[in-house]
């Protein structure tokens, strides 16, 4: 995950994929560019993933038709403050819908030919963004998604971010119905590569 998010973090999933470690890389289509790209189309036999983003940086599409979705200095809410925006109805869902299409066109614009989807912060785990994902994946004919059971697995061996995602998890889904299951779902390994460099 979050290939285009740091040097040393591109780095460490570059030497991951040469050493045969990894199967997908996921890439975050609002941070990386063109060059980051170029190295990763030398890259075989490695498949690739839209790490869709909702909650760091700025969105791909333009912000007067995302506004719901940015701060005032024009940069997407943390997770805690999209969460909660969320679950007082102040994210508009259609946006939602066009900045994640725009993520991936960006990343097909780029020359990459996406598999397989998967988001920052595991925001697709929480409704009502699972289903508007589901029927992106559909449209754009995309035939794995990672798995809410991959997400929860990874997010066990963070205790206090497992626990916390379950009551958010439920007010949405309140709010907003149920997670549709799919057969589209992928259980996978999540991992997170950085490098360290020191002087």
């Amino acid at each position: 995950d979050d290939y285009g998010r740091s040097p040393e973090i591109n780095n460490a999933i570059i030497s991951a994929a040469q050493n045969g470690l990894v199967q997908i890389i996921s890439i975050l289509p609002n941070k990386v560019s063109r060059s980051q790209i170029n190295t990763l189309r030398r890259l075989k036999p490695i498949r690739f993933s839209a790490h869709l983003n909702l909650v760091e940086g700025k969105p791909v599409s333009e912000p007067s038709r995302v506004s719901s979705l940015i701060n005032s200095q024009g940069q997407f809410w943390a997770l805690p403050q999209f969460l909660l925006r969320l679950c007082l109805g102040l994210i508009d869902l259609q946006e939602v819908y066009l900045e994640l299409s725009n993520q991936i066109y960006r990343l097909r614009t780029l020359g990459i030919n996406i598999v397989h989807i998967n988001s920052h912060r595991h925001t697709h785990l929480f409704p009502p963004i699972w289903n508007l994902v589901l029927k992106l994946a559909r449209k754009r004919n995309i035939n794995q998604i990672r798995s809410q059971a991959s997400i929860r697995q990874a997010l066990k061996s963070h205790p206090g971010k497992y626990l916390f995602h379950w009551p958010i998890f439920w007010i949405l889904q309140l709010r907003y119905g149920p997670n549709k299951s799919s057969a589209q779902e992928l259980h996978e390994i999540v991992m997170h590569p950085g490098a360290a460099y020191y002087d």
